[in-house]
This record gives C-alpha cells, structure tokens and sequence, in this order.
C-alpha cells in the first residue's frame, strides 16, 4: 500500500525530515504523533504530492485492477462551496461517486440534511461531510492531517464508524496528531527531525 525507504526531504541543504522505513498495509490505521512544528504536516504533504524536494523512495501500491485517486487529504481547512446544497455539491462535483458519499452521509447521520445549504451545517457536520466526502472517492490511502484537532469528542464515534467501513471497503488511512491515539494499531512518531516506529 504505503513504502517509504531512506527518503530525506529537503529545503535547499537541509534535511527537514528523515525516514528510514515506514510502511502502510491495505486496511491498515496509523499514526504519526509529534509536537507542533515537528514535520508531520510536510510529511503528509510529501506523500500526497504537494511537497517534492525529497531523495529516497515513496511508493504508493494500488493492488486493485479498477483506476483510482491514490491519495486523499484531509486537513482543518475545509474548502466547502458554502452557498451551495450537499445534494447539489454532489451531483455537480462527486456524481461519479454519489452513491459511495451517500453511503457515508447516512453513517454521519446527514442522508437528511441534503436539501441543506453547507453553509447550514454546524462545524462538526461539516468536518463530517469533509470526511463523507474524502471517503467517497475511494482513494488507496486517506491522509487526515491533525485528527486530534479536527474530531471532538462528540463526533469521534461516527467518525470511528466511517474510517471502519473506509478501511474495509477501500483502503488505509495515515492520519497525524499531536497527541497519542490508543485506539491505533500502527504509531510513528517524529523526533528531532526523523519518523520511527514505536
């Protein structure tokens, strides 16, 4: 799914990080923990493709025939078209996967919030529907940056639910947080600039 191998991402001469092996298997939930400012965010946006300067091997591994988006991230800043209703959000933008976003809306309990303009939803319905949203176009491996900031306690549950049925249907999910997840199989962590296992 997932194989990072000696990869050093850099800016100019420096090494900003530095990851000797990670690896995500299909299904799988992993954590990268760290302190503000530590690297998780680049790390995140250097397996995504936003951030390129890097020496080493990232490889992401779609073991499936059918064509799919190898990434999707996830971040605090939802770029939700406010004016706009889910269904139509839908219909305009996801109708390729209307019927997977579905799904997941009926689990974040939204299937009847449709007809309601974004901009009517609560913050965590939006980060729900952000979720619903990432989940529904079936990516290999979901990146949800700063979880612990983004789910609160009272969503966490549902989101739980979601992830569940994301892991076992589609793909894997490698999410960053400042602090510990115990509820996660995998854990890496970042110190002093490098991402190890634990």
């Amino acid at each position: 799914m997932l194989e990072i191998n000696d990869v050093k991402i850099n800016n100019k001469s420096q090494t900003l990080l530095s990851i000797e092996k990670m690896t995500i298997n299909k299904s799988e939930f992993c954590v990268v923990t760290g302190a503000s400012k530590s690297g998780k965010t680049l790390l995140l946006n250097t397996i995504h493709g936003l951030y390129r300067k890097y020496d080493g091997q990232i490889s992401i591994v779609n073991e499936e025939i059918e064509k799919r988006p190898l990434t999707c991230m996830l971040t605090e800043n939802l770029h939700l078209l406010e004016d706009c209703t889910i269904d139509k959000l839908l219909k305009s933008y996801y109708k390729n996967h209307y019927q997977q976003v579905l799904e997941y809306l009926l689990i974040a309990e939204l299937g009847d919030k449709l007809t309601y303009k974004i901009s009517e939803l609560n913050n965590n319905e939006k980060i729900l529907l952000n979720l619903c949203l990432g989940c529904g176009l079936n990516p290999v491996l979901l990146l949800i940056d700063d979880f612990d900031r983004i789910v609160k306690k009272e969503i966490l549950e549902i989101v739980g639910k979601i992830l569940m049925l994301f892991s076992k249907e589609s793909g894997s999910v490698l999410m960053t947080s400042s602090q510990k997840l115990d509820e996660v199989e995998k854990k890496y962590n970042i110190e002093d600039y490098e991402v190890k296992l634990v």
